[in-house]
C-alpha cells in the first residue's frame, strides 16, 4: 500500500507499471483527477479519485506495460492511497520519454493541454 499526497499545483507526471493494477483510494483532502491514455497512445478518460469512485488502473499483459496515467489535485491537497497488485518495483515502472509524448500528441490532438500538463519536467 502507497499513501500517495499531491499538494495543489503538483502532478504526477504520466506513467506506466509492467504487470501492476492499481486501485486509488481518496482518505482525505480533495478528489484526485487522473487521466488515463492506453498502452499503444490512445486517449482512454479522465477520471476521479474521490470518496464516491476508486480509480482503477488496470494491467495490459499483451502489451507489457499497462495504462499510462497521471494525476492532479482538484483542490489544496489529494491524498489517496494506492494499493498495487504485481507488485509494484521500480524495475516495472516507467516515465513517459520525449518520444512517447510525441506519439501521445500526434494520436490525439485535442488532448494536447492535458498531456503538456502532464509531462514530466527535465532534470
Amino acid at each position: 500500500m502507497i499513501f500517495y499526497l499531491l499538494p495543489a499545483e503538483a502532478i504526477s507526471s504520466w506513467h506506466s507499471l509492467k504487470d501492476t493494477r492499481e486501485v486509488f483510494k481518496q482518505i482525505s483532502g480533495a478528489s484526485l483527477f487522473i487521466p488515463k491514455i492506453d498502452a499503444s497512445g490512445h486517449w482512454r478518460s479522465e477520471e476521479e479519485a474521490s470518496y464516491e469512485n476508486d480509480v482503477v488502473i488496470e494491467k495490459n499483459k499483451a502489451a507489457g506495460f499497462g495504462d499510462w496515467f497521471g494525476a492532479y489535485p482538484n483542490g489544496e491537497y489529494g491524498l489517496v492511497t494506492c494499493e498495487c497488485r504485481g507488485p509494484f518495483e521500480f524495475a516495472k515502472f516507467k516515465i513517459a520519454t520525449p518520444e512517447n509524448l510525441s506519439d501521445f500528441h500526434r494520436q490525439n490532438p485535442e488532448r494536447q493541454h492535458m498531456i503538456d500538463k502532464l509531462a514530466p519536467k527535465s532534470s
